[in-house]
């Protein structure tokens, strides 16, 4: 066992929602803070999540019997979250239908790591670590990408037969696979050094140790979801084992690369027939960015990704029986809930 019982009662008491069941209120409050807490904060969230999410397995079955919204990478955008949970869907605001039991919500990964929205700030943070320095960008940073996945595992905890949040690249702050996109260090050498400085080895593994036990892929009722579309062949086997092979595949593929009758799309069409996925049941993904539009479909509707350059976007998914049809389902994200604050600092001159 990572915690011990008597710790676990300990972090339990200082839980961000203190065992209340989270609402729009509540969960717009914590995608305010702008402070960094303490360590046992965020470790207790997790250690509350990581249990259901070890159960439930790496691959997961979403009920098929309501519509699911989905969402793709939402990158330390904590008032993404809120805004799309207070969107209206037939009339009904989101979070009351998760809270009813009459949605899902599906989060395709990468909620850490803020990217090119914050490209200054983790320039500034590479600069921080090579002069030796404190970072107060990375502090920032750190309280939003945790107070991110400190939300999804309170909505975990409180509906996990509907709230589902799918492992990305990014999910992985001790990584073999070092990311980089702006910094030289990389911008995950970055946070795991600053983890292991202030909060020491035992915070990054059981860190380390929830993000392993996050699900890969997701089986619901109109589609099939994962971070990545894979361009090898996957078992479901592997899958609920959330083996490393399977990690790569479904958090590191690049589906914007493949060739008409690639080993890349001809391994995905494999998958396609193990999973039963049509144009009327996709796989559902996020990671790679889309250049125009809402979505980016591939190989005739069997692929639908969202993760748009500019605005926001969700999926609602239909419930079992009924096709999945990308212009209806794919909608963008409407500012209901407003700007929140964000923990931004100014680079140093």
């Amino acid at each position: 066992m990572l915690i011990s019982p008597t710790r676990m009662a300990l972090l339990l008491a200082l839980s961000p929602l203190a065992g209340a069941e989270p609402n729009l209120a509540r969960l717009r409050q914590l995608a305010a803070e702008t402070r960094l807490q303490k360590p046992a904060y965020y470790l207790q969230s997790a250690a509350k999540a990581r249990p259901i999410f070890q159960k439930q397995g790496g691959l997961v079955t979403i009920p098929g019997d309501v519509p699911t919204l989905i969402l793709p990478d939402l990158h330390a955008q904590r008032d993404y979250l809120v805004a799309a949970l207070a969107q209206k869907i037939e009339g009904k605001v989101a979070f009351e239908l998760l809270r009813k039991g009459k949605l899902n919500v599906l989060c395709l990964g990468d909620a850490m790591h803020s990217e090119q929205r914050r490209q200054m700030r983790w320039m500034q943070a590479e600069q921080d670590y090579l002069e030796g320095r404190q970072s107060l960008s990375l502090e920032a940073e750190i309280t939003e990408s945790l107070g991110l996945m400190v939300m999804i595992f309170e909505l975990k905890t409180s509906y996990p037969g509907h709230f589902y949040f799918v492992r990305g690249n990014h999910e992985d702050m001790d990584p073999e696979r070092a990311y980089s996109k702006f910094t030289r260090v990389g911008e995950s050498n970055l946070v795991k050094s600053w983890v292991r400085r202030n909060w020491g080895d035992k915070f990054l593994r059981q860190w380390a140790a929830t993000e392993r036990s996050l699900p890969l892929m997701a089986s619901g009722g109109s589609f099939v979801g994962s971070h990545a579309p894979p361009e090898r062949e996957v078992t479901a086997e592997e899958v609920h084992k959330r083996t490393p092979e399977a990690f790569r595949a479904l958090c590191w593929s690049d589906n914007t690369q493949w060739k008409p009758g690639s080993s890349e799309e001809r391994a995905f069409l494999a998958n396609c027939r193990r999973f039963q996925i049509s144009p009327t049941r996709p796989w559902v993904a996020g990671h790679r960015k889309v250049t125009e539009g809402l979505y980016r479909s591939q190989l005739g509707g069997k692929i639908i990704q969202i993760n748009p350059i500019e605005g926001r976007v969700m999926i609602v998914a239909p419930a079992k029986g009924r096709p999945f049809e990308s212009r209806k389902a794919v909608r963008p994200v409407s500012a209901a809930d407003g700007a929140l604050p964000t923990a931004s600092v100014p680079a140093r001159a």
